[in-house]
């Protein structure tokens, strides 16, 4: 039993016995319960919204599969592309595979034309065992469609609460799940280029590591396209004769292909290169929607990102005109190549709340998503 049945079953107990101890003194005038009627209902209803509350959060959202369907107008295609987009299954500790197999038979329903994995596939929060194991009913979907995945902070065993982002669950399991992936024939974008051909026409994905645990770059755009990168960061690594060159990618991007970037942190979409035409899509996980939302307040996990609660899920739009970590962004992420000839408008973000739980299964008004995204051709 984990720690918030823990406290859920507490809360049970303790509300059960003030129910009964309002019922009794109620009935006797000489005590406060029994001259304060309108009193006594109300904390009754109180205790009871409470119970009911506690038992849909542990109980009944957690296991709730939603689907979400949107649709984002893309320059650059012929056809509609339909996409299932599932971040933050987080397997291992509180679900295994039979919770895979749910969202595998989930997703063939939709028939999508590919599938994404946002990251945080496992859960290594407390457990030493190879959870990757549960991941297998993924190949399931791996056949029937192509199928990609980036990495998360609980591959690295990362949280959030660590100092400087050092290992702060049960150590780096990331090569774990890098191995499954492979076996299960699921692409890793792991600062990767993808250009697959879908209905006859190319889509670009580009995924990077993880921000916490890995070490996000742009080099295989760069790569791509070095006669377009002159003066950056990436072209001098590539002349220096000590680093190895980097590979060339067949399926680059034209500029009238369409482009998702795919970030398991929001974070990321800020960190996009400066002079590289922005993506057409965003799609990122990791907040879990604060995982419990209160009406009035709002999300109340924090994820520790740098975005504003409104990114912590459903669609936005972020401005891509700068970034917000410029050290970072010249250190690491220095571009100079594919530049966009228009200019670079508010870019959409879908920030998805995940289809696993952080720390324990329990959700409130945040039930668990498989995001359902067709691309529309945008009329000119």
């Amino acid at each position: 039993m984990n720690f918030f049945s823990i406290i859920i079953l507490g809360y049970f107990v303790l509300a059960g016995y003030l129910i009964y101890a309002i019922g009794r003194d109620q009935k006797n005038s000489t005590l406060f319960f029994g001259r304060h009627k309108n009193w006594t209902l109300g904390i009754v209803a109180i205790l009871i919204l409470g119970v009911i509350s506690a038992f849909d959060a542990r109980f009944i959202e957690p296991w709730t599969i939603k689907t979400t369907p949107i649709e984002i107008k893309i320059s650059g295609l012929t056809s509609t592309i339909k996409i299932a987009f599932i971040s933050d299954l987080q397997i291992g500790n509180h679900k295994k595979s039979a919770w895979v197999e749910k969202i595998v038979e989930r997703i063939k329903q939709e028939k999508p034309d590919l599938v994404i994995l946002g990251g945080d596939l496992i859960d290594n929060e407390g457990t030493f065992e190879d959870e990757s194991v549960y991941l297998e009913p993924l190949k399931n979907i791996a056949e029937l469609y192509p199928t990609f995945a980036v990495l998360g902070n609980h591959e690295y065993g990362i949280g959030s609460g660590a100092v400087g982002f050092d290992q702060y669950y049960t150590g780096n399991r990331s090569a774990e799940v890098i191995e499954r992936l492979k076996n299960l024939n699921i692409k890793l974008l792991r600062n990767d280029l993808a250009c697959p051909e879908i209905k006859g026409q190319k889509l670009c994905l580009y995924g990077i590591d993880d921000l916490w645990g890995g070490k996000p770059n742009f080099d295989a755009l760069a790569a791509c396209h070095p006669e377009r990168s002159e003066g950056s960061l990436t072209l001098r690594k590539i002349r220096d004769s000590s680093v190895a060159s980097l590979p060339q990618n067949d399926n680059c991007v034209a500029t009238t292909t369409p482009v998702l970037f795919i970030t398991h942190n929001p974070d990321g979409v800020q960190l996009w290169p400066k002079n590289l035409r922005a993506p057409d899509l965003t799609l990122a996980g990791h907040t879990h929607g604060g995982q419990v939302y209160l009406p009035f307040i709002g999300p109340i996990g924090n994820p520790g990102i740098t975005l504003p609660k409104k990114y912590y899920r459903g669609l936005n739009y972020v401005s891509l005109r700068g970034s917000a970590d410029e050290a970072l962004t010249k250190q690491s992420l220095e571009y100079n190549g594919i530049a966009s000839p228009t200019a670079r408008n508010d870019a959409p973000i879908y920030t998805s709340v995940g289809i696993g739980e952080s720390g324990g299964a329990v959700r409130f008004w945040t039930l668990p998503e498989i995001v359902i995204i067709t691309l529309v051709p945008r009329a000119h």
